[in-house]
């Protein structure tokens, strides 16, 4: 039986957002940077015209697959 697991994070920042965009922005380095695995996002177009996208990957025995789920950056 597979286990789904969910975590919601929220970060307040002291810095102004552009400048702390420009460090976050990067998922590509940040992923590299923790040892992650390359993967492939796969974009799956709805019959509505929205469009989800699911990633995949694969590190040692252990096969990840996961939506990719958009974020929004509110500006308090």
């Amino acid at each position: 039986m597979v286990k789904l697991y969910s975590d919601t994070f929220e970060w307040r920042f002291t810095r102004p957002p552009e400048e702390v965009w420009q460090g976050l922005a990067d998922t590509a380095r940040w992923n590299e940077a923790a040892g992650l695995p390359k993967h492939a996002i796969e974009e799956v177009l709805q019959p509505d015209g929205s469009v989800r996208f699911f990633g995949s990957g694969r590190q040692s025995l252990f096969t990840y697959e996961w939506e990719e789920i958009p974020l929004e950056w509110v500006d308090r």
